[in-house]
């Protein structure tokens, strides 16, 4: 199973480990994933215009021909609505079809309980990572 229906699977046993029953769908995991790769996808942007002067000068050009005078609150929410709703259609057409996330389901269900943990965690761990990959620009731009 690829890591991206792992992230599914993470769901769905999670709902059923809170005593749901298995109601989850593939919108859900659709969602997380959008909003995981978004911060992936930011977080490789502003490291890199971190680490090179001359790509964080062409990104600022660009934003402020975009964008005008907005405020970077203003333009970081519209930057990431953009990516989310760019990312969400290309997933749900691709690996989060209904067919695709009940295919992953029924292989996570047929799997022995070792193996049920280890995709579970994967995909636990994938997304927690990418949500938490957007501090090393942060940590970058202190060190600096």
């Amino acid at each position: 199973m690829n890591l991206l229906k792992s992230v599914y699977v993470y769901l769905h046993d999670a709902r059923l480990k809170e005593g749901y029953t298995s109601g989850s769908s593939p919108t859900t995991g659709n969602i997380v994933l959008a909003c995981s790769l978004t911060m992936l996808i930011v977080s490789i942007a502003l490291s890199t215009a971190l680490l090179f002067p001359d790509v964080a000068d062409w990104f600022d050009d660009t934003l402020k021909d975009i964008f005008g005078r907005s405020s970077g609150k203003t333009i970081g929410r519209l930057i990431g609505i953009a990516l989310i709703l760019l990312i969400y259609p290309i997933l749900k057409f691709t690996v989060g079809t209904d067919e695709s996330f009940y295919n992953a389901i029924s292989e996570y269900e047929g799997m022995s309980d070792e193996d049920k943990e280890k995709t579970a965690k994967r995909g636990k761990w994938f997304f927690l990572t990418s949500i938490c990959t957007i501090a090393i620009p942060f940590i970058l731009g202190a060190i600096l």
